[in-house]
């Protein structure tokens, strides 16, 4: 059962995450690679005692002159020294000579004798920087492939990445006898990998163990290194392996008339696409005339059946049609999505009722994989390859993923995370002040009263243009509603409150909490009667410190994907669900599609479903066509309904609606949001910029004890590339560390882009956009600062790590540690204690 908390209700599941790698594992690495950094830090504070000297030996020289005003050769050379320093020119020998020989003056002798062995002890260490780069020494390389020799890493590589792996297998088994370029580029590779286990909590495969947490009052210690992996198959490639002899057609279940006129939703790629980034459509409308009215009306249609039932049935229209021109009729009839593929339905790993025969193998190979080694791994997915190879697929995307879950359940101690409750509940209150699905439903609501048919398609497209084209003039109120005025003008009350403390240019930003009770009791209740649900990803400090990192949807929804591996998970989901949805007027029911992403994939969490696109194998109970639903206005509120039914449409994949079907997305967002954003965004950041300085600082902000925006500073990207255009690589380092130390920057931090590129490919994309672990100690890291830099089209943000390694809370395990917890909004009459 849920925990009540303070009006609302926390799921007492929990998600926690935990890097693969110990947060100490560079530690060799960097004993390895840290000669650069010591050698250029002496340098650095070498060359500002020389500045210093330079000016005093100025000065002095300048005194010598106005006192004694030596004359000739001494006068001379005296003036000589005086302006070179000043210009900061080579003093010549002729000149040193005559002033040791002549000057009678020892504070201008022993200033320039100091001033010269500094100099020369500065180009010693510039050179031994700039030999250290070239240098072929292989203790770095053979420090990072011990590292990347663990069996679990190993294990991820050879899904994430095979020549890598086939690349450490190799260094693993001998090692050059000195360091080459492809050496030092192999290096800069493996350390993004290495990195992202060690400093990220990304899940995906053994590069992030995932467990379930309990809130509970017990305690019991967990086994680490006791978890299981489970795979996922490329859906796409799953649906082009099904032979088509198999495939069974039948007519789109989502049609709606109006006005004569079929109407439907096509997608751009097919129901399912291979790039999750392609996942658009198109509106079609079509005449209900000719072979469309023969299609749908006769009663000998065959409902479902082979591409040869249909083309016989087709034929029956007129007989005078030839083959080709069936086969062509049948081909559009397909493409323009009004028949549907029913191999295409082929959805979902876990509710499968049968394994189709050209897929057995490849379910096999499937399975084998999690137990598999790291080596077995790279032998069954070169098996899976050449099983598809006549697909001509490209396999720039991964062939499968896989999460990796710890088999017991972890228990978080409720007292240990009763600041942690009090905060994020806090924080919850306000979020309907961000949600832009409260905006859109307001709107839609107004736009509704405005439309005399209630064709799903039309309006979410229509409203869609609507809202689309409010938002390119800045606006979420189209309608210039009250009810968005009011929830605008306390978002603007925050927003000011927020600039102004900007402008203070403190280290930190707090909104204090009392400020936002006051303000989430400002809220107007009307907006705070629908089901609202929220997952907030976060990290601990050992003193109790909160770092958001993200806000998604709840409901379930970051469940979902363990629900089937993980006893009593999906129970536990359902029964949250099922009783949530008690205190509203709604049935809950989860969006279906077919999108082409496996993380999206999990058993149904709610009774009820949308089959969005024909999506199910067979009749489902609980199964709700799109067509069977209409909107209505029932007391003053939007409802979807079936029959006498409200409906409550959840998005529950895991997949961001950036790259969802657009009605699908266009639907769900009119009820609940896809994800918040609170701390600056990308456009924010840019807004702060001082386009004539190189740097801008950017202050932690704290909505009371929590910190949503870390410490970040924006750097112009020109001023960075100078820094590293220099005549060498030890010079580029030298002038990039002093940089950063004269403008007391962090020399570990994580960095990521706030402007976009475009790219063809969509493994590229997300490695675009992942932040990025940099730590300028090493020269390996500096070396992989400088290529990501060189990506970024104007500007590069590095973003201060918080909490910091040593104060991470992490249960025992020395990991990097996320923690995934859950709210629902309920009742005002709710309590504090557990159910």
């Amino acid at each position: 059962m849920m925990i009540k908390y303070n009006g609302n209700y926390i799921n007492p599941k929990a998600i926690v995450r935990f890097a693969t790698f110990p947060l100490d594992s560079f530690k060799n690495f960097f004993s390895n690679d840290i000669y650069v950094y010591d050698k250029t830090n002496q340098t650095i504070i070498l060359d500002r005692s020389i500045k210093l000297e330079t000016t005093q030996l100025i000065k002095s020289i300048y005194s010598y002159i106005e006192e004694y005003n030596p004359t000739g050769e001494l006068k001379l050379s005296l003036i000589n020294i005086k302006r070179n320093l000043f210009n900061n020119k080579k003093i010549s020998d002729k000149d040193i000579h005559r002033i040791y020989e002549m000057c009678q003056d020892p504070l201008v002798v022993s200033g320039l004798e100091s001033l010269i062995s500094k100099e020369k002890r500065k180009y010693i260490l510039q050179n031994e920087v700039d030999n250290e780069f070239i240098s072929d020494c292989i203790d770095v390389l053979k420090s990072i492939v011990d590292l990347s020799s663990n069996d679990d890493f190993l294990k991820g590589i050879s899904i994430s990445s095979a020549s890598m792996y086939q690349s450490i297998v190799r260094y693993g088994e001998k090692l050059p006898n000195k360091l080459r370029t492809k050496d030092r580029k192999f290096i800069i590779s493996l350390l993004k990998y290495l990195a992202r286990t060690v400093y990220k909590t990304s899940p995906y495969s053994y590069f992030c163990i995932q467990g379930i947490g309990e809130v509970t009052n017990h305690s019991k210690p967990f086994n680490y290194l006791s978890n299981k992996s489970f795979s996922r198959i490329n859906q796409s490639i799953l649906l082009r392996l099904l032979d088509k002899s198999e495939e069974e057609i039948i007519i789109n279940t989502n049609l709606w008339m109006d006005n004569g006129e079929i109407i439907f939703f096509k997608k751009f790629d097919g129901p399912l696409s291979h790039s999750t980034y392609r996942n658009k459509e198109n509106l079609i409308s079509i005449k209900k005339r000719g072979i469309i009215k023969y299609l749908l009306d006769s009663n000998q249609s065959p409902k479902n059946g082979s591409y040869e039932q249909w083309i016989l049935f087709l034929k029956g229209y007129d007989e005078n049609l030839t083959s080709s021109q069936l086969n062509e009729i049948m081909n559009q009839l397909i493409e323009i999505n009004l028949l549907v593929k029913r191999k295409e339905s082929f959805l979902d790993q876990y509710d499968l009722d049968y394994i189709p025969d050209g897929l057995n193998e490849v379910f096999d190979l499937g399975r084998k994989l999690g137990n598999a080694t790291s080596k077995e791994r790279i032998s069954i997915l070169d098996n899976l390859r050449e099983h598809v190879g006549h697909l001509n697929i490209n396999f720039q995307d991964s062939l499968v993923s896989e999460d990796v879950l710890l088999k017991e359940e972890i228990q978080l101690q409720e007292k240990e995370f009763s600041m942690v409750f009090k905060e994020l509940n806090l924080l919850f209150n306000i979020l309907p002040i961000y949600d832009s699905s409260l905006r859109k439903q307001l709107s839609f609501k107004q736009f509704l009263k405005q439309r005399k048919n209630n064709c799903i398609p039309l309006l979410l497209t229509e409203f869609n243009h609507l809202w689309e084209s409010a938002r390119r003039q800045n606006s979420n109120n189209p309608f210039q509603l009250e009810e968005i005025n009011e929830l605008n003008e306390l978002y603007l009350d925050l927003q000011k409150s927020l600039s102004t403390a900007l402008r203070y240019e403190d280290n930190v930003v707090l909104i204090s909490g009392e400020y936002l009770d006051e303000l989430s009791m400002r809220i107007p209740s009307s907006m705070k009667k629908n089901p609202f649900s929220a997952l907030f990803y976060f990290q601990l400090s050992t003193n109790e410190e909160i770092y958001l990192n993200k806000i998604y949807s709840g409901f379930g929804r970051c469940f979902g994907r363990y629900a089937n591996h993980h006893d009593g998970l999906r129970e536990s989901l359902q029964s949250n669900l099922s009783y949530y949805q008690k205190q509203f007027i709604y049935k809950f029911a989860e969006i279906k599609d077919s999108v082409g992403f496996n993380a999206n994939l999990h058993p149904n969490l709610t009774e009820n479903f949308i089959d969005y696109t024909n999506s199910s194998l067979l009749i489902k109970a609980g199964q709700i066509n799109l067509n069977d639903l209409r909107f209505e206005i029932e007391n003053d509120v939007l409802q979807l309904k079936k029959d006498d039914t409200a409906i409550y449409p959840l998005h529950l994949g895991q997949m961001s609606s950036l790259h969802l079907p657009t009605g699908y997305k266009s639907l769900f967002s009119l009820f609940h949001f896809d994800s918040i954003q609170l701390g600056l965004s990308a456009f924010s950041i840019q807004k702060h910029v001082a386009y004539d300085n190189p740097v801008h600082k950017i202050p932690e902000i704290k909505f009371s004890s929590i910190t949503i925006s870390r410490e970040k500073w924006l750097l112009k990207k020109d001023h960075i590339i100078s820094l590293l255009s220099a005549s060498s690589e030890g010079i580029s380092y030298l002038k990039l560390i002093d940089f950063f130390t004269k403008e007391q920057l962090p020399l570990e931090f994580f960095t990521y882009p706030i402007e976009g590129i475009k790219f063809k490919n969509r493994n590229k994309i997300n490695d675009y956009y992942k932040p990025q672990y940099i730590n300028l100690k090493s020269q390996y890291f500096y070396r992989l600062f400088k290529k990501i830099s060189s990506e970024y089209p104007k500007h590069i943000v590095i973003e201060k790590i918080a909490p910091i390694h040593s104060e991470i809370k992490h249960m025992g395990s020395n990991r990097q540690t996320e923690y995934g917890i859950e709210f629902f909004r309920g009742s005002n009459n709710c309590g504090n204690r557990m159910v």
